[in-house]
């Protein structure tokens, strides 16, 4: 595999893993690589690419948290928006009655002869039925029904009389409130949603820049202690937990990060008169 090089590389990588994973192994291998660095430095792996790592796991945890406040904020959003398209509704409803009885009560222009009357009682009563249909959760399709009734209720065309049109005056104020709060709350779920995606794809960033350290530090930290033959301790730099997809994998909740291990105690490494080769 060629070692990452660009951002879009790295954000390649990340998208592997779930961040959950990467704090749970730079918690094992920090301590483990910080007690023997002594002899992981010679060898390649130096104190700069180990404060690096540690740098990354700080800022992926407080990553996590920024999402975790994201997807709160987008819970709540969507209670805000059953509320908003639930009013949206019930207004839609009220005001389809009201469009109804004014269609079926709209008095004649004086010079409208008999054919004109029906004409265009036929046109406005089909306008008020364009308005019905099923809406499920389609917030945008509302806004425009809604907006369409305003348009129909202040027809000319629809001329109430001097009571239905106060009524009429009335019920928009209600309309054009709702009609906002629907604007409004699409507006931030748009916001919400491309918040969240930017913080993803600097997630993944992060994430694949974490995993291409740690993979030098499992690298380094193999080859030392088998060349001086401590096979058990050269087996504690493995990667062995982030070896599936991230795609292939339950979510888990950040609960299930681990704890900071303690701190592991130095191994001394020292030559040996022939050291094995193990393949």
């Amino acid at each position: 595999m060629l070692a990452p090089v660009s951002k879009e590389d790295f954000v390649t990588l990340g998208k592997r893993y779930r961040s959950e994973e990467i704090i749970n192994a730079l918690d094992r291998l920090l301590p483990l690589a910080t007690a023997d660095l002594a002899a992981l430095e010679p060898a390649g792996y130096t104190p700069e690419l180990l404060a690096e790592l540690t740098a990354l796991r700080d800022q992926i945890r407080d990553g996590s948290a920024t999402c975790r406040q994201v997807r709160g904020s987008k819970k709540g959003a969507r209670a805000g928006e059953a509320v908003v398209l639930e009013e949206g509704k019930n207004v839609l409803r009220r005001g389809v009655a009201l469009a109804t009885v004014a269609v079926a009560r709209r008095a004649p222009n004086p010079e409208e002869t008999a054919q004109e009357t029906r004409e265009k009682a036929a046109e406005l009563t089909s306008q008020v039925k364009a308005l019905s249909g099923r809406l499920g959760k389609d917030a945008a399709l509302l806004r425009t029904r809604l907006i369409t009734l305003r348009a129909l209720l202040v027809n000319p065309e629809l001329n109430p009389s001097e009571k239905a049109r106060a009524e009429i005056q009335k019920f928009l104020e209600r309309l054009d409130k709702t009609v906002a709060g629907i604007t409004a709350q699409a507006e931030s779920k748009k916001a919400l949603r491309e918040q969240s995606k930017d913080r993803t794809v600097q997630m993944d960033e992060l994430d694949g820049r974490a995993y291409a350290n740690m993979r030098l530090l499992a690298q380094v930290g193999r080859a030392v202690f088998k060349d001086v033959g401590d096979l058990e301790h050269s087996r504690m730099y493995s990667l062995r937990e982030l070896s599936r997809k991230k795609s292939a994998q339950v979510e888990k909740p950040t609960a299930g990060v681990q704890p900071t291990p303690a701190p592991v105690q130095p191994r001394t490494v020292e030559p040996l008169p022939a050291p094995a080769v193990n393949g």
